[in-house]
């Protein structure tokens, strides 16, 4: 991250339990949002999907950082959240991880265990922290395997975006093309 206080924040909500913390920084992530499409657009079109935990690690910390930014940035824009994934098994974390066993270690970790609807074909993915993509990028594979989705968007909180770096699920997007819905720095606003 390039804010101190941005890292500082996610930290002491994942590893303090300062849940309060999850408003402001979804205020953040609401600011992004405007970057894929308009508020209202989304409102109407997409969900929020919350990245699970594991069950025993949900267990340990008590909640999912992740579901409490997206419920947060849900009461900001009025994109409903949908609990849509599960995790099978439980991964290393991560961060620990050398980049090159990242996207193994989640080999098949999510599971769908709720329907996204069809009238809401966006999906934004939220999820605290994104290092290497790998959780996002299976997440999204989970999620295109089980339904229609075409495209999937992360979100995570930053304070500043970088010109290449305005579309936040650039990984995710096997390739660029003309089909809605679309957005900003693929092929321009939704209608």
């Amino acid at each position: 991250y390039s804010s101190v206080l941005l890292r500082r924040g996610i930290h002491w909500l994942k590893f303090r339990s300062v849940t309060a913390l999850a408003h402001p920084l979804a205020r953040l992530l609401a600011e992004q949002l405007t970057f894929i499409a308009p508020l209202p657009w989304l409102a109407q079109q997409a969900v929020l999907v919350p990245i699970p935990l594991h069950a025993r690690r949900l267990r340990e910390r008590g909640f999912n950082q992740s579901y409490l930014l997206a419920a947060a940035l849900s009461g900001l824009t009025g994109i409903p959240v949908v609990s849509a994934l599960r995790r099978r098994r439980q991964t290393w974390t991560q961060s620990k991880l050398p980049s090159e066993l990242r996207a193994n270690n989640l080999h098949d970790a999510f599971a769908v265990i709720e329907s996204i609807p069809k009238e809401r074909p966006f999906v934004l993915l939220v999820d605290d922290v994104v290092t290497s993509g790998a959780t996002l990028a299976e997440a999204a594979r989970a999620a295109r395997r089980a339904t229609s989705i075409s495209k999937a968007h992360s979100m995570q909180p930053s304070p500043q975006l970088s010109p290449d770096a305005r579309h936040p699920a650039a990984r995710l997007h096997p390739k660029r093309n003309s089909e809605p819905p679309t957005c900003p720095p693929c092929r321009g606003w939704p209608s």
